[in-house]
């Protein structure tokens, strides 16, 4: 039976032992490896991590940790790098970040137990509103949008999520409650306003709302 047959797939069922098994390899395990052991997809596995609060936790050397990788492999990964070097592609490592990436692949557990409390240092400290992380126009990952308001008045603006929370008095109460994850919240207007330039079925209309421009919108930035 297939989906075109209206037959939904059920649901993944999660055992408190493969429960137990994310919690502890998570951090400094491939999502690949994790997945082999489950037996899950990374989609499933993804969205468990997310409602378990563990994004964000991976640690530098996840993508080694647990990895064995041949001479040949390590040699022909290192030719590839410096040729991308030699192309302008690539910047060759500092000897910091070589250094960082050795220790992270000997010590996996002890970069993510470090990660995880600067992590617990950094959680509601405000951002740097000069830095091109802040949550501000000058986002790195800003992209500009032209909306229709209900009222018919032109809005052009960059970065969807901040025109929300400048403008909250031009939604609904209940549209503007901004829901965790805490390092990318979201609420029902950024979602409803950001429906209007999906890049593959677009909304039309959101309350009243419409999409003038749909240059350079791709998802939300921060």
């Amino acid at each position: 039976m297939t989906k075109s047959k209206g037959i939904k797939r059920p649901d993944w069922i999660w055992t408190d032992q493969e429960v137990s098994l994310i919690k502890e390899k998570y951090s400094t395990t491939s999502n690949a490896v994790l997945e082999a052991m489950i037996g899950c997809t990374d989609s499933q596995l993804r969205r468990k991590a997310v409602t378990l609060g563990l994004i964000g936790l991976k640690s530098a050397g996840t993508i080694l940790a647990g990895k064995s990788q041949s001479p040949e492999h390590r040699e022909a990964i290192r030719r590839g790098m410096l040729r991308a070097s030699e192309l302008g592609r690539l910047k060759p490592p500092t000897e910091q970040t070589k250094m960082a990436m050795q220790l992270a692949a000997r010590q996996p557990e002890a970069i993510a137990k470090s990660a995880k409390t600067r992590s617990e240092i950094m959680t509601g400290r405000a951002q740097r509103m000069d830095g091109r992380s802040a949550a501000a126009e000058h986002n790195a990952r800003s992209k500009t949008y032209t909306v229709l308001s209900p009222d018919r008045v032109h809005y052009t603006f960059t970065n969807l999520k901040h025109f929300v929370r400048e403008n909250a008095h031009m939604f609904c109460p209940e549209d503007v409650i901004w829901k965790p994850p805490l390092k990318n919240p979201w609420c029902r207007a950024t979602c409803g306003l950001y429906s209007l330039f999906k890049v593959t079925k677009p909304s039309s209309i959101w309350k009243g709302w419409r999409g003038v421009s749909k240059s350079n919108a791709s998802d939300c930035s921060n």
